[in-house]
C-alpha cells in the first residue's frame, strides 16, 4: 500500500507540474490597452468620452509590453490596442504574425487619432463577440480528462478496497 501512496503522490505532483505556466500569470484584463506616460491621459479621456469599457495600462519599458504581448500569444482571448511602444510592438509582430489579429496598432499623434484607433479597435471587439467562438487548448482538455479519470479510478480502488 506504501507503493500506492507514492505512486498516487508522484502523479499529483507532476500533474501539478505540467498544468504551471512557466511565463507567469497574466493579471491584466483580456481586452486592453497600452499606453505610456504621454499617451495615457488622452487615451483614457477618449475611452470614457466614449463609455466604453476597456482598461488603459500604463507601460514604462519595452520589455513589460513585450511581456504582454507574449501573453497574447498563448491567451486566444487577449485582444490589445497598442497607442505607444509602437516600435517594439512591430518588432515582436513580425516575429509572430499569427497576432495581426488580436494586437492593433494605433496612430497616437493626437487626440483624434486616439478616438479613430480607440472606435476600430471597438468595432473589431464587437465583431469578435458576435462569433462567439469557443477557443480550446486541447493539450489541457487531454490533461484535464486523464487528471479527472486517474482520480476516479482512485476513488473507485480505494472504495473496492476499504475494509
Amino acid at each position: 500500500m506504501t507503493d500506492f501512496k507514492l505512486l498516487l503522490l508522484l502523479i499529483i505532483i507532476f500533474g501539478g507540474i505540467l498544468t504551471v505556466n512557466g511565463h507567469g500569470a497574466d493579471v491584466t484584463d483580456d481586452v486592453m490597452v497600452i499606453a505610456d506616460e504621454s499617451t495615457g491621459i488622452p487615451t483614457k479621456e477618449v475611452i470614457v468620452d466614449l463609455n466604453l469599457d476597456i482598461k488603459v495600462y500604463k507601460f514604462t519599458s519595452e520589455q513589460d509590453v513585450t511581456h504582454q504581448l507574449e501573453h497574447a500569444l498563448t491567451n486566444p482571448n487577449k485582444r490589445i490596442l497598442i497607442v505607444a511602444f509602437q516600435d517594439t510592438t512591430n518588432e515582436f509582430l513580425s516575429k509572430h504574425p499569427e497576432l495581426h489579429n488580436k494586437v492593433i496598432i494605433c496612430n497616437n499623434t493626437d487626440k483624434k487619432s486616439i478616438e479613430d484607433g480607440v472606435i476600430q479597435f471597438n468595432s473589431i471587439l464587437n465583431e469578435k463577440n458576435d462569433v462567439k467562438s469557443f477557443n480550446i487548448n486541447y493539450i489541457n482538455l487531454i490533461l484535464a480528462i486523464v487528471l479527472i479519470g486517474l482520480v476516479s479510478s482512485i476513488g473507485i480502488f480505494f472504495l473496492k478496497n476499504r475494509k
